[in-house]
């Protein structure tokens, strides 16, 4: 998720090598590649982001992108017991993993 606008500048960026002819004809394939690679990497993220609850992505939020933020703030911070955010980050890491991964 943190990385979504670096992901699609690498899809732009191929896509404008294969469109422009810069590069040789053997290498057309690999960039095509690359370029859904990154483009469905993006969607996948995006797709999996909207399924997520309110207190599902502030959760996985200040997990894994605040990292000055520890487990005891985040449950002071949601007025949330330690089993209730473990529940909430299973759901949300569980839904990720089917919008990127399928069912």
């Amino acid at each position: 998720m943190k990385n979504l606008a670096l992901y699609e500048s690498y899809a732009s960026y191929y896509e404008e090598l294969d469109k422009n002819g810069m590069i040789p004809s053997r290498k057309e394939k690999a960039a095509r590649y690359r370029a859904e690679h990154y483009r469905e990497t993006v969607k996948a993220v995006r797709r999996a982001v909207e399924l997520l609850n309110d207190t599902e992505k502030r959760i996985i939020d200040m997990l894994y992108f605040a990292p000055e933020i520890t487990f005891d703030d985040i449950c002071d911070n949601m007025c949330l017991e330690r089993s209730s955010v473990y529940r909430y980050r299973a759901s949300a890491l569980e839904k990720i993993a089917c919008a990127v991964f399928g069912e």
